[in-house]
Parts: C-alpha cells; structure tokens; sequence
C-alpha cells in the first residue's frame, strides 16, 4: 500500500482544493480572506487589502508576528501542525487553524511567491517539497511602522477571479461597530474530550498556566485549581486528570453569558433581529459536556430580489448558502447549504438578508471551514423572521413612498418664487396656492409649475 501524511495534500493543486473546501475559482479570494481574517484578529478589527500590481497585499497595525525569522517561516509552513491557539475556544475569525497552510499550499502548487513583513524586517518565503518553509531572503524594512505587511502572488495554474478581494472586504467591513468579546477562554466551552486535547497541545506550559488561561481562574484561584498538578505540565495529565481539572475550574468560574461575547449592531439600510442562547454538546466519552453561548443577529431590507449572506464572527464564510421562495407558498424563503434547508416564513417581500453568528465554537463539516449551521436552525429562523417583519413595517410606513406633507414641502420654494415674483413682491397665503395648484383646477392658470415629485 501507498502512505501519505495528510500535510502533503496542501502541495498539489487538485489535493488543495479539498482541503481549501473551495472551488479553484474561489481560491483566490479564500486566500485573501484567511490573512485577513488572521490580521483582523490580530489587531482588533484594523486591517486593509489591496492587489498591488497583480500581488494581493494585507496590512494591519497589530503588534508583529512574534518569533525569530525560522519561526515566521514555520507558521507559512504546509506541514505545521494545528497550532494550540486555534484550539482555544474564543468568538474570533480563526477556526480549524487550516487557514496558513491554505496559503502557503496555493503559493507552492502555482509557482507563486510570498514575502512577509513585520518586525522591522522583511522575509522573502518558498514552501518546500518537504512540508517546510525555506528563507529565500532576509532583508531590514524600511517601514518599521508596527504590524505586519503579507504579500501573495499565485501563478496562473489558479483561475482568475473576477473579485478577488470580496470576502476580504466584508470581513473588514463588518470588522467595525457593535461590541466585542474581551475576556479569556472559559471552561464551560470545553467538554472533557476537547478540554483534554486542550492540555495535550499546550507544550511547555504547567497546568497551572492552562488554568490562569481560563475565564475567571487567575492569582490565587487558579493555584487552587492546580493545587493537586504542582509542576506538571498539562501535556502530561491522563483523559481522566483533565476531566477532573475542567470540573474544578467550573466549579470555580460562572458561565459567559451569550450578552458577553458582543454584537454587530446596526447596519445602514438594515433592520435587526437578534436572538441569544447556549448550546450544550458531549464529547461522547463522559465527563462534564460543554456549555457554548452564541448569538444570532439577522439582517434585512426590503429589495427587488431575495439574497442572503452569511457570517461566521464577523467574517463570511466560504460555504454556500442559497435563498428562493418554494413553488407553492411564496411567502416562504428557503434557506439551503451548510446543513440547512429549512423554510422560513417572512411573507412575499423580497428580501435582502445578512446573517452573523457569533459563538466560541463553530463545528463544521469539512476541512475548508464550511460550517455546520443546523444546530441554530431555530435561532436563525427567529432573527431572520423579527428582521424581516421589522424591514417590511419599515417599508409599510414610507420608505421610498412620499407623503401629503413631503409633496407640500419640496414644492414650497417654487411656489413661493413664482407668488412673489423671485421676491419682488408680498404674497398671500391664497396666491401660494393657486401657484401650485394644477391648470384648469379651480382658477389655476396654464402656467403653472409642475409638481416635484
């Protein structure tokens, strides 16, 4: 039989893609999308695109990429294991972790090219056959502004993308207003399964280390906690010590309300339905099961055609979701894709729909990210039916549509130049209206001004 390491999947074209959970002709911009997702985490919601002579460049304004220019290299490596900070459970951007490997796999399968800025120096990267990251180039920055600069060309073995940069661009869009989770990692989002995968991963650090990392378990909470795994690192603790520990850290911690982990807030042009709760999931082998807050937001307008975006904290995600209206009763919408198809009734006006989850711990259904959505079906039906009813009673009160009162105020000004002749003369209030009422009704003259509608 053939072996393979499930890392050399990242370095041909064809074996990519599965792994990017995207077609080839949205690779483009999925690459664009994970660096900038990792930069608007790493600068808390501050971060630009833009294609630079036919290069995708992301900048932010975060603290650098910490670490010696090795360092740096191994993170743009295909064969990195998932790194621990993706298995900490927190409301932001990042995932599976897969997303670095993404890019550095695209740069090596199409002869592209890769350099990295940051920390007054800039590295010129080649991924190499061998799961690795060679420095083909070292050189000092002269811009030691802080943050980090990422530039990526790919070559022509990926397809063109007639919008390279959408996804990138709604990320950062979104990546403003509302409120935003400031606290740790909590211990009610692990189950015992998670939480012990948790401490396998955590290398070098002691259990009490892992604890002071929890919400609510800091000073001299978190020696209580540890008190039992003195010196110990967590990577060495059994299934069953790990189990016990998370039970002592709740016992010691509350749960993060789903109020904690923050809001989109308004959008223009949009009304909102928001709706909070917690999902309970079990790891399968016992021992305490997690307690994982979200919160749904949705959002709608009314528009000539239905549409549908969804987000996954803030950024959207690369699986599809499709909306249309059932043959029988139109005033259904269907939502469709990453485990939902499910009929939502929001009445017979078009709708334009956005649609963000915010939660610690998003499960998904394939090594490209797509989330698994049908474990907030409900959620998301209740949002999207409140903003729905709200942007059709928006509508019903006049939006777009002119009042009595709006016609009589945008016509005043002529009407008031065409009785005092241009302000020559005084008017009454009886010249005023027939300056403005219609010819032949009433005394109006032929030479009456049109109405403005």
């Amino acid at each position: 039989m053939f072996k393979r390491d499930d890392w050399t999947l990242f370095r041909a074209m064809d074996t990519l893609i599965s792994q990017a959970g995207v077609p080839p002709d949205r690779l483009r911009r999925l690459v664009v999308k994970e660096l900038a997702d990792n930069a608007l985490d790493a600068a808390g919601g501050a971060a630009v695109v833009e294609l630079d002579d036919g290069s995708y460049v992301v900048q932010d304004v975060g603290p650098g990429i910490p670490g010696t220019d090795e360092e740096i290299a191994a993170l743009f490596s295909i064969r990195r294991p998932l790194t621990s900070s993706k298995l900490v459970r927190l409301p932001t951007r990042g995932a599976m972790g897969n997303g670095l490997r993404v890019v550095a796999g695209a740069v090596m399968a199409s002869g592209g090219r890769l350099v990295v800025t940051t920390g007054g120096r800039t590295l010129t990267l080649c991924p190499q056959d061998d799961g690795g990251t060679a420095i083909v180039n070292c050189s000092p920055s002269p811009n030691r502004s802080p943050g980090t600069r990422i530039e990526v060309s790919l070559g022509d073995t990926v397809p063109a993308d007639p919008d390279p940069l959408i996804w990138a661009e709604v990320a950062i869009a979104f990546a403003d207003g509302g409120t935003r989770y400031k606290g740790k990692t909590s211990g009610w989002w692990y189950d015992a399964d998670t939480f012990f995968e948790l401490c396998s991963a955590a290398g070098e650090r002691t259990v009490r280390e892992v604890v002071e990392g929890m919400d609510g378990c800091t000073g001299a909470k978190a020696g209580e906690v540890a008190a039992g795994f003195a010196g110990r690192r967590a990577a060495d603790i059994s299934r069953d010590e790990a189990s016990r520990l998370l039970g002592e850290i709740r016992a010691r911690s509350r749960e993060v309300k789903p109020s904690r982990l923050g809001y989109i807030g308004d959008i223009d042009g949009y009304v909102r339905g928001k709706v909070e709760g917690v999902r309970g999931r079990d790891g399968g082998r016992g021992g305490p099961a997690a307690r994982v807050p979200f919160v749904v937001e949705a959002f709608a307008k009314v528009q000539d055609a239905d549409s549908v975006m969804v987000l996954v904290n803030r950024s959207p995600i690369t699986g599809e979701v499709s909306v249309w209206r059932g043959d029988g009763d139109t005033a259904k919408i269907i939502l469709a894709g990453c485990g939902l198809n499910h009929n939502i009734k929001v009445g017979r006006r078009k709708l334009g729909l956005v649609v963000n989850v915010t939660t610690p711990y998003m499960p998904v259904v394939s090594g490209g990210k797509a989330p698994d959505l049908s474990e907030f079906v409900e959620a998301i039906a209740s949002a999207v039916i409140t903003a729905a009813r709200r942007a059709k009673a928006l509508a019903g009160k006049g939006a777009g549509k002119l009042t009595t009162k709006d016609i009589i105020v945008r016509n005043l000004p002529l009407a008031v130049a065409k009785a005092s002749g241009d302000g020559q003369y005084r008017y009454s209030i009886r010249q005023l209206f027939y300056a403005r009422q219609p010819a032949g009704a009433g005394g109006g003259s032929d030479d009456q001004l049109p109405v403005v509608l």
